[in-house]
């Protein structure tokens, strides 16, 4: 009797597998793009969360070939709470209420462009019933640029989860033939979208045998913070959690059964529990400031750039700028602004992660800058979503003090008369020559002196060095056989901004082949620095 009792159920759980199978198409998780319908709730549309995975996991955790059968009662401090879609058609809240559940969350979006149909109806009448609301975005990952934060954008422009709200809810049930690697990627990018729209982290829905089938049992996502999990595992004392435990923090709310009876609802519907409401919901509006790190440029027309830890928006070249000392003139600057995902966006939105800051002209060598970010002269201030300013920020650096031949911080007057030529000992193997009496190049810098350095040989002819348009000195660059990397310095200046030029005056030598002039690199002397 005991073996035919074995038989029975051996063969009711082998026809219940395949009714599950018949009921989700495409069992491996591939599922069609078409919106899926929700039978009870997240999981009925992805067979690896739905029925057939239920039966796996519940006959290892020891529990009944049918999970739906059995759901265990809240302890005394578990709250009871219930999702839905518009599969449950319409629902009466109040009395859903009354029977004792206190939270639900309901499908709002899938894809991009798929919006359940009583998604609006649900949240403002379960709200009306002083019920606990949250919403969740069923996931259909693909290969598309930036998928993952499109159908972020529609869930959060969808949705519309405020303060009071349970925070949002990825379902992710598809893998959308994505691999291993490429999904947990496509999570982490809807996952961080969210929390910069939002300024909260959300939550991950799946099942222990999903997670491993679809991401590998990856620990990347708890491991990036977001360590809230919504765990379905039906019809056991104790579910089983992917990714060690979650990161050892656990399940915050557990699908117990996908086909639980709740007054208000005709037919199944799941039913959930949680340890605390609390640390689900989505608190007081953001009251804390975003901050803004600077990195600065390393050359003369190399971008500056500024980063901020959540999205903010109001930026103009009045609160993000860069400034120089009273000496120079002030460089003009181009503002380039880029969402969290490095698309380009207009600095006056609210969706801006990072600011490039590109000057339209070369920097001043040895200058001393400032990258400011909401200075207090600033009337309109960057903030993030919730109004918070960002706090000042200063960040000083000075200009490069040493400068290639081929530097945008040097000038050549009459361009053309100036040639590239082969350096044996250059600084990158090129040096700038010119034999046309009367070429010139211009260094404006900051400093108490410069270094010239050039080349030296038998085509090689007189320069002048000019400072401050005042002729310093005059030297020959002929010698018989070529030198390369010889300096000339001029120090002692007073400190403060300077002009150094190198003209090319002629032949000097009657053995000299010609009358070239060479500028291989200028550096800059800087100031002393001051003692105590």
């Amino acid at each position: 009797m005991q073996h035919v009792r074995r038989a029975v159920a051996c063969v009711i759980v082998f026809a219940a597998a395949l009714a599950g199978l018949a009921s989700y198409p495409n069992f491996k998780g591939d599922e069609s793009n078409r919106p899926s319908r929700d039978k009870t709730g997240p999981k009925a549309s992805a067979p690896a969360v739905g029925f057939v995975e239920a039966i796996k996991e519940s006959i290892v955790g020891g529990a009944s070939a049918f999970p739906g059968a059995v759901v265990r009662q809240a302890r005394v401090n578990q709250i009871r709470g219930i999702d839905v879609s518009h599969y449950q058609g319409r629902i009466d809240w109040e009395r859903v209420a009354r029977s004792g559940h206190h939270f639900v969350i309901a499908k709002a979006t899938e894809g991009r462009t798929y919006i359940d149909r009583r998604y609006l109806r649900n949240k403002s009448q379960a709200e009306a019933n002083q019920m606990a609301f949250g919403a969740y975005h069923f996931a259909r990952p693909d290969r598309g640029p930036f998928d993952a934060v499109r159908e972020a954008n529609h869930f959060l422009d969808v949705a519309r989860l405020e303060p009071g709200n349970v925070i949002p809810v990825l379902d992710l049930e598809s893998s959308g033939g994505l691999s291993h690697r490429q999904l947990t990627r496509w999570i982490l990018q809807w996952l961080r979208r969210v929390r910069d729209r939002l300024g909260v982290r959300p939550m991950i829905y799946t099942s222990s045998l999903g997670w491993a089938e679809r991401t590998g049992d990856t620990t990347a996502v708890v491991n990036a913070g977001f360590d809230t999990l919504w765990v379905a595992h039906w019809g056991v004392r104790r579910p089983s959690l992917p990714a060690g435990e979650w990161g050892g923090h656990g399940w915050s709310i557990w699908q117990q059964s996908e086909c639980g009876s709740v007054p208000g609802i005709r037919g199944c519907v799941d039913v959930n529990l949680t340890d605390s409401l609390s640390e689900l919901v989505i608190t007081v509006p953001d009251t804390t400031p975003p901050s803004a790190r600077v990195t600065r440029p390393d050359g003369f027309t190399s971008p500056a750039i500024v980063s901020f830890d959540e999205t903010v928006g109001g930026i103009t070249p009045r609160n993000v700028d860069v400034r120089a000392s009273r000496f120079v003139r002030q460089p003009s600057i181009r503002l380039d602004c880029l969402t969290g995902v490095g698309s380009y966006v207009g600095c006056s939105s609210g969706d801006v992660r990072r600011v490039v800051i590109t000057p339209r002209r070369s920097l001043v060598p040895g200058e001393h800058y400032r990258i400011v970010v909401n200075p207090a002269t600033a009337v309109h201030r960057v903030t993030d979503r919730a109004g918070n300013p960002t706090p000042s920020v200063v960040r000083a650096f000075v200009a490069p003090t040493e400068l290639e031949q081929g530097s945008t911080a040097i000038t050549y007057r009459r361009p053309g008369a100036w040639t590239v030529l082969p350096a044996r000992e250059g600084r990158n193997g090129r040096v700038a020559g010119s034999d046309v009496n009367g070429a010139r190049a211009d260094v404006r810098f900051r400093g108490t002196g410069a270094v010239w350095t050039t080349v030296t040989g038998p085509n090689h002819g007189l320069a002048a060095i000019w400072i401050d348009g005042r002729l310093e000195r005059v030297v020959d660059t002929y010698f018989p056989r070529r030198v390369d990397g010889v300096r000339h310095r001029v120090t002692g200046l007073s400190p403060g901004v300077h002009t150094i030029r190198i003209e090319v005056l002629g032949r000097s030598d009657p053995r000299a082949t010609g009358r070239v002039v060479s500028v291989d690199a200028l550096s800059v002397v800087p100031p002393a620095p001051a003692t105590g």
